[in-house]
């Protein structure tokens, strides 16, 4: 898997007249023949991974010409809105457009996640309902999706947010709506044993599936 939603980047150079596609095109391309070349890595499925946001928005056409190059669609997936979280209903309508953008590729969710938080319109019964809506469409979408790693399995303490970019949400209020996005995104709260409804939901939807001891 090459980058991590370095599409966010490039959109924001992009807003100050910069460039940057066809020099990612290049260094995406030059990194999988080189990975391809290794030995025992030639059938290794290469990804690049992008946000949903610039796979199905204003830069869908310069990550699908990118995409030329990987054998898997990679998405970094958190279902948000300009500083709040989308219904979990939201995720049929996302997949859709994701696999109308790209009818014939099996996709690979490297990031995935949602935030609890009250103070972004979420709420633990939501955060449990994704996980619910997650597993549905899993199965029905069992042949397109192969891979959904989620984010994080514990809450974030403040002292990690700190170090990390607010870009994702936008710019209201940043300090506290990007922090309480990536503070409650964890399945459990910051300690061991403190399990959040979208864990046992998560425990449960793995316990039909046979998936866990």
């Amino acid at each position: 898997m090459f980058g991590n939603e370095f599409d966010v980047f490039l959109a924001f150079e992009a807003v100050r007249g910069k460039d940057h596609w066809r020099a990612i095109d290049g260094m995406v391309e030059q990194t999988r023949n080189y990975v391809k070349s290794l030995a025992g890595w030639a059938n290794a499925p290469f990804a690049i991974e992008p946000t949903y946001a610039g796979l199905t928005g204003p830069s869908w056409q310069q990550l699908k010409d990118l995409n030329r190059h990987a054998d898997i669609i990679g998405v970094s997936y958190y279902p948000l809105g300009e500083n709040t979280v989308l219904a979990p209903s939201i995720l049929s309508r996302h997949l859709a457009n994701l696999f109308r953008i790209y009818p014939d590729k099996k996709f690979d969710f490297y990031q995935y996640g949602y935030p609890s938080s009250k103070k972004i319109d979420s709420s633990l019964e939501k955060q449990r309902q994704f996980i619910e809506q997650t597993f549905k469409y899993w199965d029905k979408y069992a042949d397109r999706i192969r891979i959904i790693t989620f984010t994080w399995l514990y809450e974030v303490r403040q002292l990690h947010i700190e170090g990390m970019s607010s870009d994702t949400l936008g710019d209201v209020s940043a300090s506290e709506a990007f922090t309480e996005f990536l503070g409650s995104l964890g399945l459990n709260g910051s300690e061991v044993g403190d399990e959040k409804p979208a864990f046992m939901e998560l425990k449960k939807q793995l316990g039909l599936r046979q998936w866990s001891r």
